[in-house]
């Protein structure tokens, strides 16, 4: 059965709305639920020179949203996601955690499925969630029959060795088969606590205003 990585681009993987953005879960789910209404900020205004264009959901970090062919290359990456989405194929889609307690993410998961199922009966997915600044890169447990969850190690992270630091999280979805088979969890295991995570915030700017508003 054929597997996309959706939400991970790459030279040969035209991009998708939630690439090069930051969003929060909730963010994601309203696109979905509202045709993303909601996708750009209401106010294309920067909170501070050269800062991002900061919506309730989603944030803007690489791009000047005030040029109409960036909000037409974004409204393509739109058309895009829906036209995949109403296609019959498998897809693994791709999130890591971005609040400092993984667990005000985790509790729209099942939310998130909820919506996934109801706009897009046509498709097959699982979820992969990683939560980062932990102290080992490892598969942790099955939060659903559909999404799993894996413990990054980015403490030295880059875009040059990024596949080396997630390895493990490659190899898990090159040799299982994750539309049949739900790996055993190592739930068991503690999950060691570290410094605070702050891919919340990019450069002390925070990621959306959604999360501003609710810290």
């Amino acid at each position: 059965m054929k597997q996309n990585i959706v939400a991970y681009a790459s030279i040969e993987e035209p991009s998708n709305p939630f690439d090069y953005v930051r969003s929060s879960i909730e963010g994601i789910i309203d696109c979905i639920e509202n045709n993303f209404k909601n996708y750009f900020p209401a106010i294309l205004e920067r909170k501070h020179l050269y800062g991002p264009f900061l919506g309730e959901f989603i944030g803007f970090y690489h791009e000047d949203l005030n040029d109409a062919l960036i909000i037409d290359s974004y409204n393509r990456k739109i058309d895009r996601f829906r036209f995949r989405m109403n296609l019959k194929e498998s897809y693994i889609f791709m999130r890591i955690n971005a609040r400092d307690d993984f667990n005000d993410e985790i509790k729209y998961i099942s939310r998130l499925e909820n919506v996934l199922d109801t706009k897009y009966p046509n498709i097959n997915y699982i979820f992969i969630f990683m939560v980062p600044c932990k102290n080992k890169t490892m598969y942790y447990k099955n939060l659903s029959n559909k999404t799993f969850m894996f413990l990054i190690n980015d403490s030295t992270i880059e875009v040059s060795n990024i596949q080396f630091d997630t390895k493990p999280v490659f190899d898990f979805l090159k040799e299982n088969d994750l539309f049949i088979k739900i790996p055993e969890s190592n739930d068991n295991i503690i999950i060691e606590e570290h410094d605070k995570n702050i891919l919340w915030r990019v450069n002390n700017y925070y990621m959306v205003n959604h999360i501003e508003y609710n810290i």
